[in-house]
């Protein structure tokens, strides 16, 4: 059997969307005849293999762990740093401590004996990852070296941990093509159309759209989900449920939310029931860094309005996100336009996919994906207030619409059709993809 090798080193249980993602780039190769290996972080919390596939924890480092390390460091700096300091009056630099991905990765190709007949898939690759296949490739025979398929979500421009500039690896692909091997042993995708078309002229390199996988949802779960949470926070089954997913980040735009709420509620006075059917249930998990101050100061301007607005701060298990997302009416997108101009989101697959109506940044792809599937987009908070009043007076339409969109939108991005598209990447460059 053909083997595929999933290098996702952040992921490190079955939770969140470095699983999301492997779990469903491991079904479309199944389908396709490929047995999976994850080459997943050390640190993996569990020792039962998924499904199809085998773990192999090998990484000793997630793209988070640098920047927890870099925060400590900024925190708690060395007596030398805090000597010269003292001694200049500079600030005490703080740098990225070194990561492993190079060496674990190589590793990883030696201990599993990972050869020219198998792939290697990196679905959420960052600077360092990019920089490092890159280089093993550049180092590497050709004649010894696997199929690599990488994609990322993240624009260089805006926001890409741990990347060293927003031009710099374009110069490790201009090494690969002259050697022959860019095309031969690396192909680039990212997450949306946007963002390749945005990568393909920044690197001057072929960068093709590998979109999430998107499935459809378990027959009743709205309904039923719905009815358990509604249950659960003691609201009214026909609540209008507006929802935000994942930690509460600077760049997600959740500062923004406490002005929305304000807009919202004055304006709601004018439609009978909506202060009491209009409710925010909002996911605001602290990052693996910690909180800004700024998200601290939202949370606390939030959690004031408890009659309207109820915060999740702690991380959720897969079936309590699920739940929370099913359960919606509206995913809440107010993403910052520099960091998300063009950067992929999944949270967007799975509201799309899911059925939800989005309300997204303007000028941002999740805004794009909005206005691209029935959504709205938003600006300033009296415009996200205006959307959100417009689609409680006509709840019905939107609903409706919604699904629409997310038939459509799941035929698109099937499953099925993930790992295919890195297939026809082979084909298209005259390799046997088998």
């Amino acid at each position: 059997m053909n083997r595929l090798f999933i290098a996702d080193p952040s992921l490190k249980d079955i939770r969140g969307h470095h699983y999301m993602m492997t779990r469903e780039a491991t079904r479309s190769a199944y389908q396709m005849g490929f047995e999976t290996i994850w080459l997943c972080s050390a640190a993996f919390s569990s020792t039962l293999d998924f499904e199809n596939a085998r773990i192999a924890p090998v990484f000793s480092a997630s793209m988070y762990d640098a920047y927890i390390k870099q925060k400590q460091v900024a925190e708690k700096p060395s007596l030398l740093a805090r000597l010269a300091h003292k001694l200049t009056g500079r600030p005490v630099p703080v740098a990225l401590p070194p990561s492993n991905f190079y060496e674990d990765l190589k590793s990883a190709l030696a201990q599993w004996e990972i050869g020219p007949q198998d792939r290697v898939l990196l679905h959420s690759a960052d600077g360092e990852s990019l920089s490092g296949v890159a280089r093993l490739i550049h180092e590497t025979p050709a004649d010894a070296l696997p199929v690599f398929h990488v994609a990322t979500p993240y624009d260089p421009v805006g926001i890409m941990p741990k990347r060293q500039s927003a031009e710099g690896f374009a110069a490790s692909l201009g090494e690969l093509k002259a050697s022959g091997k860019l095309y031969r042993k690396l192909f680039l995708y990212a997450e949306n159309a946007y963002l390749a078309e945005h990568l393909s002229t920044l690197w001057d390199a072929q960068v093709r759209p590998l979109p999430i996988a998107a499935s459809p949802p378990p027959p009743g779960a709205a309904d039923a989900a719905r009815s358990t949470l509604t249950d659960k926070l003691g609201i009214p089954k026909d609540s209008l449920i507006i929802i935000s997913l994942g930690s509460a980040r600077l760049e997600k735009g959740f500062h923004k939310i406490p002005d929305i709420v304000e807009e919202l509620f004055l304006g709601a006075s004018q439609f009978p029931g909506a202060k009491e059917k209009i409710k925010f249930v909002l996911h605001a998990s602290p990052q693996i860094v910690g909180r800004d101050p700024k998200i601290t100061e939202a949370i606390d301007a939030l959690a004031a309005r408890a009659e309207e607005v109820i915060l999740l701060l702690d991380p959720l298990s897969d079936e309590d996100y699920q739940m929370l997302l099913h359960a919606s009416d509206i995913v809440l997108l107010p993403y910052g336009e520099h960091e998300y101009r063009v950067r992929g989101s999944a949270v967007v697959t799975e509201a799309l996919a899911a059925g939800k109506t989005l309300l997204a940044a303007a000028n941002t792809y999740p805004g794009k994906a909005a206005d691209a599937h029935g959504g709205l987009t938003a600006s300033a908070p009296t415009d996200y207030a205006d959307a959100i009043l417009d689609i409680y007076k006509n709840r019905e339409r939107y609903r409706e619409q919604a699904l629409r969109e997310s038939e459509r939108f799941i035929a698109e991005n099937r499953m099925e059709t993930y790992w295919r598209r890195c297939l026809d990447a082979e084909r298209e460059a005259g390799l046997s993809a088998t």
